[in-house]
């Protein structure tokens, strides 16, 4: 709360399983973490990046926990072009 009453207009969450950060790096924020801020803060503006194996794999429960349309992949973590394109269009429909 206090963040976004200091003027901030929006919230940033990443999401990694460790598979794309340099360092390995994990993170201990995914669908719950969306979920607990959008009951928390309402109308907040969820700016998600996913930085996972399998984007496709979280990306529906993210947009049903209240993520905003702010979703984000990494493209090369997709099977192919074509699956990332309709990644992006599921999220678009979505949010």
């Amino acid at each position: 709360d206090a963040v976004l009453h200091a003027g901030a207009d929006w919230l940033h969450v990443d999401i990694f399983d460790g598979s794309k950060a340099s360092n390995g790096a994990l993170s201990s924020m995914g669908p719950q973490t969306v979920r607990a801020l959008r009951k928390r803060l309402p109308d907040a503006y969820l700016d998600v990046h996913v930085g996972c194996r399998d984007p496709s794999a979280v990306v529906e429960t993210l947009l049903a926990d209240g993520c905003s349309s702010g979703l984000t992949f990494q493209f090369e973590s997709c099977a192919s072009v074509d699956a990332a394109r309709a990644l992006a269009v599921e999220i678009k429909k979505g949010g």
